[in-house]
């Protein structure tokens, strides 16, 4: 008998399916000379610190560092019938060798390991890889088993990642709850996440708006061009503006530089599962967990595309020949049909920004199956249909050709000044003719041409300066925070710190939703919905967890230097021994340099639990205190209460009213506040009480007068 072990029953069924293991048994699949079995998840997890020694189980400074000398594993009680059941079967003499069935990635091979060994298996073992399940793909991928060692690599790189998260989580999430006196909660990559937020979240908070100057000239021979010097085009003082516009207003010049080059903007790369995640959430709004979930159902229900948990955006150079079958396959759904024949037609695009060996570790980019040609498509549920529309239209796009323009570069000096503009002639739409057809992209347009030419005498008609400021960053959505964990460079201002993280990353593209999706429900993130994308921003608890960890623990920096030894454990290029060690030095350093109590936090926590921000006043729906970010004032139990007073809205913009912190304060205590100075419709100034009654889920607001 050939024993397949499975992930997930779902699994198990398409599986047994195509194996002839017809007969269901209690937790099996049996037929054929088969037998097909399934986890359904983890069901071996590492032992806690109590199964080693019951001691352990009270939290104390004299017991820390726990660092066990060999991780043991057990069984997870919920699912301990269904493991007995594997155990049995592995446990067989008639079993001629096991398959490893489970998903094809580090998790995967991680969770099917620990059963084996738990099992204590001496059968042999070989691995089945896929990347979609269609019916064809399973036959051929049983017909092309791996042998088990040829991802031992994967799985020490995984059996790694976890030992290092359970001895930095469980160790400092103990220390820094002793040292001050509340439970604070570390990861490895969680809590370096959560600092990015945090800081993010500072840095808009304490932002001030700096106003700076643009000089614009309006020339007689039909073209505006900007004021620049050495690539640089702003004025930090008016006054300075105001003598580039004494200058040069009505004075003529000359034209010193006209020249068209053509330019093109290459078409985007295949999905890989962050940038799907990033684009979902642009566009859709969905959570980065969310897109995931759609993603596997896509995969492993559905069976519409291939393996999701991808970091890569390119196809190997084996399916090249394949990609034209994909396209067709996709013009037989009504929605895709004009398009994808149309670059048909036009002939595909297919080369090195789509294929690319070097570019793919285990899985190739996303990409649909040969399921779609005959899949009922109105059967998928809204999410489905959205994500599959995102994937086809990515592949569409990325066998398309570049978008191609004429660029028009103008310089025109007056007075020893310096003016420029730039137009654009689009030559070919190229891939973002699929976006506009499919994605209800705005159409991108010609801009007007210069009539001048080189050397040409020009006037200045008239000038004016635009008054402009500078403006705060964007807080993160899940695809941007998506984006910052994995390019952690982008997100950084230090050289210092930039040049250590530089390539790095915190967390892998299957984890990073699940990291996202832990710190909502450990609140300390919150959702904050305005429009269509939810922003993410630090409560008030995630706050205070940062504030009172070290740098060395919360900074990126170190845990971004982990991922790329767990990376290289994967590659076979240092040995986990090495890693294991670092972080187990880096555990006692902790506990050595802060292994007593901080008695001046703890009395600090225990007097006022959000120290760090101002009380605007108490929550008029809850009671809690409300606190001011950049945009309004929130109760500090948002997650839940959902009050928040926005300090513009279009009642304030209506009569030129600006919601200070003063006001909110006088709102919150006695719900009315006067304000000096606002603007009737013909422009008459008045004073009125701006009076509000809390109602939910947003305040009424009225005006009275004396």
């Amino acid at each position: 008998m050939i024993l397949c072990t499975c992930e997930k029953p779902s699994v198990a069924k398409d599986i047994a399916k195509v194996l002839g293991a017809n007969k269901y048994q209690n937790g099996y699949y049996e037929g054929n000379g088969y037998l097909v079995t399934w986890a359904v998840g983890h069901l071996v997890t590492l032992c806690y610190p109590e199964d080693y020694d019951e001691n352990l189980k009270k939290w104390s400074f004299d017991t820390l560092p726990i660092i066990p000398k060999q991780f043991k594993t057990k069984v997870i009680d919920d699912v301990k019938d269904q493991y007995h059941i594997v155990e049995k079967l592995i446990q067989r003499d008639d079993i001629e060798y096991i398959v490893n069935c489970g998903d094809a990635g580090r998790e995967g091979e991680y969770i099917q390991r620990l059963i084996y060994q738990q099992a204590k298996n001496h059968h042999p073992v070989k691995r089945l890889w896929l990347s979609s399940f269609t019916s064809g793909e399973i036959r051929k991928a049983f017909q092309n088993l791996l042998d088990s060692s040829e991802k031992d690599n994967l799985y020490e790189e995984a059996k790694a990642r976890a030992q290092a998260d359970w001895l930095v989580g469980l160790n400092l999430t103990r220390l820094f709850t002793l040292r001050h006196g509340d439970v604070i909660r570390v990861g490895r990559v969680q809590t370096p996440t959560l600092k990015l937020i945090v800081d993010l979240d500072n840095k808009i908070d304490h932002f001030k708006p700096e106003p700076f100057y643009e000089v614009y000239a309006d020339f007689k021979e039909g073209f505006q061009a900007k004021w620049i010097h050495e690539k640089q085009s702003r004025f930090t003082k008016r006054e300075d503006a105001e003598k580039i516009v004494n200058k040069c207003d009505g004075k003529s010049g000359r034209i010193t530089k006209l020249e068209t080059k053509e330019k093109s903007t290459e078409r985007p790369l295949l999905y890989s599962l962050d940038t799907l995640q990033k684009d979902a959430n642009r566009i859709y709004g969905y959570g980065a967990a969310e897109v995931l979930d759609i993603a596997q159902s896509l995969y492993e229900t559905q069976k519409l595309i291939t393996y999701p948990r991808t970091d890569s955006n390119y196809l190997s150079s084996e399916m090249k020949h394949l990609v034209p079958g994909y396209i067709d396959m996709i013009s037989t759904i009504d929605q895709y049909k004009a398009t994808s024949e149309q670059l048909s037609e036009q002939g595909l695009t297919i080369n090195s920004r789509m294929i690319n060996d070097s570019k793919i570790s285990d899985h190739h980019a996303i990409i649909v199956t040969e399921n779609i040609k005959n899949h009922d498509l109105s059967k998928l549920s809204v999410r489905e249909k959205n994500i599959l529309h995102l994937i086809i239209t990515r592949m569409l796009c990325a066998v398309a050709k570049p978008f191609r323009y004429n660029e028009t570069s103008l310089e025109a000096v007056v007075e020893d000044e310096t003016f420029v503009s730039k137009t654009k002639q689009i030559i070919d739409l190229g891939y973002q003719q699929v976006e506009v057809d499919l994605l209800g992209k705005t159409l991108p347009k010609d801009m007007e041409l210069f009539h001048v030419t080189n050397g040409q005498s020009v006037s200045i008609d008239s000038m004016n300066i635009a008054d402009k400021q500078t403006t705060p960053p964007k807080p993160f959505t899940e695809g941007t925070l998506i984006d910052a964990m994995k390019n952690l460079k982008k997100y950084i201002d230090s050289d210092n710190l930039k040049n250590a993280v530089s390539d790095r990353g915190l967390g892998t593209v299957a984890t990073r939703a699940g990291i996202i999706e832990k710190l909502l429900q450990m609140k300390v993130v919150e959702k904050v919905k305005k429009g269509k994308v939810p922003y993410l921003h630090a409560t008030a608890l995630g706050h205070q967890i940062i504030r009172l960890l070290p740098d060395s623990i919360s900074s990126p920096e170190m845990t971004a230097e982990w991922e790329a030894k767990l990376s290289e454990i994967e590659s076979g290029k240092i040995k986990p021994e090495i890693f294991m060690k670092n972080i187990q030095l880096y555990v006692q350093k902790c506990v050595s340099d802060y292994g007593s109590v901080d008695k001046d936090n703890q009395i600090a926590s225990q007097k006022k639990k959000y120290p760090e921000k101002e009380v605007i006043g108490k929550c008029p729906i809850c009671g809690a205190p409300v606190y001011e970010n950049s945009k309004s004032f929130y109760c500090s139990d948002y997650k839940n209460c959902k009050f928040s007073l926005w300090k513009e809205n279009n009642y304030f913009k209506a009569i030129g009213f600006k919601l200070t912190k003063a006001h909110a304060k006088k709102l919150l205590k006695d719900q009315k506040t006067l304000a000096k100075n606002l603007k009737s419709k013909k422009g008459n100034s008045y004073d009125a009480w701006i009076c509000v009654e809390w109602t939910t889920p947003y305040p009424k607001f009225t005006m009275e007068f004396d």
